[in-house]
């Protein structure tokens, strides 16, 4: 039997939803499914969506911000892990950390550009991308699933719509912390060696 430790993560908060669909009513429809308790913007523009979740990527993440890892010698274990605690006080305060998107789904169907060439310009590489498709997309959605071009594909039309965008909005976000201490630590490693 293999011992496995899990690492507590210093830090944890909610995260914001991108909703990317050119139709109004469908936007405001999907806004009532979601959960009650989670953050979102709506989008009705493809490029106003973009421009929003490419700027937010350009912010220093809150793990630059407040944790630090540093190699102490020559072992992968030899590390000091520091988090300033002055620091993580301030992001109490700190109303833009809730701007940190861990999701955006995006309709495939839409006038400006379709859904996937939003999501091959998207720059954050942490962001979870969730394509949502018509019946006639969906053998689309599965080669884009098959070649890494999205996280995860919704049918519009599913009748438990509400509990699988919830589901999946709520596993992406769970995901991004981890995904963005593992890229840190790397980094840090790097810098280190």
């Amino acid at each position: 039997m293999e011992n496995t430790i899990d690492v507590g993560h210093p830090f944890f908060f909610p995260t914001q939803v991108i909703m990317v669909d050119d139709d109004p009513d469908f936007l405001d429809g999907i806004s009532l499914m979601l959960d009650k308790n989670l953050s979102y913007k709506l989008f009705q523009s493809a490029s106003e969506a973009l421009d929003y979740a490419n700027q937010s990527h350009k912010q220093v993440s809150l793990q630059e911000r407040c944790y630090s890892n540093y190699k102490t010698g020559p072992q992968d274990s030899d590390s000091l892990s520091h988090v300033d605690i002055g620091r993580l006080y301030e992001e109490i305060y700190n109303g833009d950390r809730f701007q940190t998107s861990s999701t955006v789904v995006v309709d495939y169907s839409m006038p400006e550009m379709n859904g996937l060439e939003f999501l091959m310009e998207l720059k954050n590489p942490f962001i979870k991308k969730v394509l949502l498709t018509g019946q006639a997309d969906t053998e689309l959605a599965i080669k884009a699933f098959n070649k890494q071009l999205i996280d995860q594909y919704i049918d519009k039309h599913d009748p438990r719509l509400k509990q699988v965008l919830n589901s999946t909005i709520s596993v992406f976000f769970r995901a991004v912390f981890p995904q963005q201490l593992q890229a840190n630590h790397r980094s840090y490693n790097c810098l280190s060696s």
